[in-house]
């Protein structure tokens, strides 16, 4: 499963997008959590003390489309 962040000014910061039917599309923050979002870190890399998950219910990262 490919997965990115976007539109953050870090590379650990940013909308999630999963990639799939070879497109991009936004996931949706309902039933979203703090553990899917631990899931989501560590695919990504991020681990350890210095990153602290958690998920944002508002478009601090733009809005989110379906596939793109």
């Amino acid at each position: 499963m490919n997965i990115r962040l976007v539109n953050g000014s870090r590379p650990s910061q940013g909308r999630l997008e999963v990639f799939y039917n070879s497109t991009w599309g936004t996931v949706c923050d309902d039933e979203f959590n703090s553990s899917a979002a631990t899931v989501v870190c560590r695919m990504l890399g991020f681990t350890g003390n210095q990153f602290v998950p958690a998920v944002l219910s508002s478009v601090i990262y733009g809005q989110g489309a379906g596939p793109t």
